[in-house]
Parts: structure tokens; C-alpha cells; sequence
């Protein structure tokens, strides 16, 4: 085989590399974007006012299980990846008033 043939074959192997790990990574922001979106959106449609409850001692990622098993956030991942991009600052305890309708946004 000459060089010229052999090194066609090489240029069409790693564009054929290329392009399926762009795909791929394409595909995967796709699909992670997706996810991240649909979390952030409100679980309910009930305008109802609900108090919750922030104990001293609780954590961003406590309230993420609270807020979920309460139906106030649909993933409680994808709350502490949003709190994290967020940097929400301190927490304070008490009561307030919160919305299924009302989302992480």
C-alpha cells in the first residue's frame, strides 16, 4: 500500500473520531440541558400558599430533600447544581410562604 493510500485511510479515521465525539458531546449537553431545564420548572400548578419551614442548622442541600418530599422542587439534584450556580448567600430559619406553581426560578 503506498504512503499516500495509507495516509487517506488515517485522515478519514480520525475526521470519522472527530465528528462522532462531536456528536456525541453535542448530544450529551442536549440531553443534560434538557434535564436541567425541566428541573427548574415549577412540579404543580395549584397557586395555594404553603408554609415551609427553614430550621436553624438546615443546609442547601437538607432543604433540597425537604422541598422535594414536600413537592416544592422536582429533582433535588438538580437544586443543588442551580444553588451552586446561584451562590445564594446565608440562610436564615422561619417560616415562608412557598407555591408548587412557583419553580427554582
Amino acid at each position: 500500500m503506498s504512503k499516500k493510500r495509507k495516509l487517506k485511510i488515517r485522515r478519514k479515521k480520525s475526521t470519522l473520531i472527530v465528528i462522532f465525539t462531536v456528536t456525541f458531546l453535542v448530544l450529551f449537553a442536549s440531553v443534560g440541558y434538557g434535564l436541567y431545564t425541566s428541573g427548574i420548572g415549577a412540579p404543580g400548578s395549584s397557586d395555594e400558599t404553603v408554609p415551609f419551614l427553614v430550621e436553624n442548622g438546615d443546609t442547601y442541600a437538607s432543604l433540597g430533600e425537604k422541598l422535594s418530599e414536600q413537592g416544592f422542587i422536582k429533582n433535588p439534584l438538580v437544586y443543588k447544581i442551580y444553588m451552586r450556580t446561584i451562590n445564594p448567600g446565608t440562610l436564615y430559619a422561619g417560616y415562608y410562604p412557598l407555591k408548587t406553581s412557583m419553580g427554582l426560578k
